[in-house]
């Protein structure tokens, strides 16, 4: 009767260990899984940060252009104008003068019309650096967003960068990067 029951026990410990094996891989199998959809989702993230990055230094290139190329027409204007008040004084003089004080008012309309573009396209450049930043912040709260939710300490130590380590969120399906000390 004892040696029934510890075969019976024997039989029931192999089965236990056997379905605990078999648990543990499949538990292993969805980790690894998981584990290889973050790291996707993780990728993705970090090019879509490297593209914004990118076109927002790509905008503030073009802001500083525009900004020197003001800066310049402002500066021809103002000598422009400081001429054209010493042309005024010797208009009175005659016909001759009078034209080329004309040719001088024009040329500064014109140059003041071409600054009034070269102000619209900056505000119009600055309007798209802001709304680049705009996205930039909004992707980085998102992320700070996903890590104080539910941080996996099993991605923290498997992905890392040069700017530190990303984590995902697997309740919102989201990625927030963290500094090597493990803070946000």
């Amino acid at each position: 009767l004892i040696v029934e029951k510890n075969a019976y026990l024997e039989k029931i410990q192999v089965e236990l260990q056997s379905k605990i094996d078999s648990l543990a891989e499949e538990l292993k199998a969805a980790e690894f899984e998981s584990t290889s959809c973050i790291e996707q989702e993780l990728l993705a993230t970090s090019e879509e940060r490297d593209l914004l990055k990118a076109d927002a230094a790509e905008k503030h290139e073009v802001i500083s252009e525009l900004i020197s190329e003001n800066n310049h027409l402002i500066r021809e204007i103002n000598e422009l104008a400081l001429w054209k008040e010493e042309t005024e004084l010797l208009v009175k003089r005659g016909d001759q003068e009078l034209l080329a004080s004309n040719i001088l008012t024009r040329r500064i309309v014109d140059l003041e019309q071409e600054l009034e573009r070269y102000q619209t396209k900056y505000r119009k450049s600055m309007k798209a650096l802001a709304g680049m930043e705009e996205a930039l912040l909004t992707v980085e709260k998102q992320r700070k967003k996903l890590v104080k939710k539910k941080p996996s300490p099993n991605i923290t130590a498997l992905v890392s960068c040069d700017t530190g380590c990303f984590e995902e969120d697997s309740s919102l399906d989201g990625i927030t990067r963290k500094d090597s000390k493990g803070s946000i």
